[in-house]
């Protein structure tokens, strides 16, 4: 999943991304998703900056309450 700001993503080559498991543990900053079908959970504790050469297809997007809820976590992480 790109977390990076668009206006970021525009001006580099590299995204930021928080990676999508199918491992459900329900546990602090994992953010439960249903990606192309699959339900699985997004590793917020687990951010990382990757080339966009590495970017296949998108293969879906979030729901309101699964980005607000990211919101939320990365602001506790980051103390916003």
């Amino acid at each position: 999943m790109i977390v990076s700001p668009t206006s970021l993503n525009n001006h580099l080559k590299t995204v930021i991304i928080a990676p999508i498991t199918s491992t459900i543990r329900n546990v602090s900053f994992r953010v439960g998703c249903s990606i192309a079908g699959r339900d699985g959970e997004i590793a917020a504790d687990q951010i990382r900056t990757v080339d966009k050469k590495r970017l296949k297809k998108a293969m879906g997007t979030l729901n309101s309450h699964e980005i607000a809820e990211l919101q939320q976590i990365f602001n506790q992480m980051f103390c916003l």
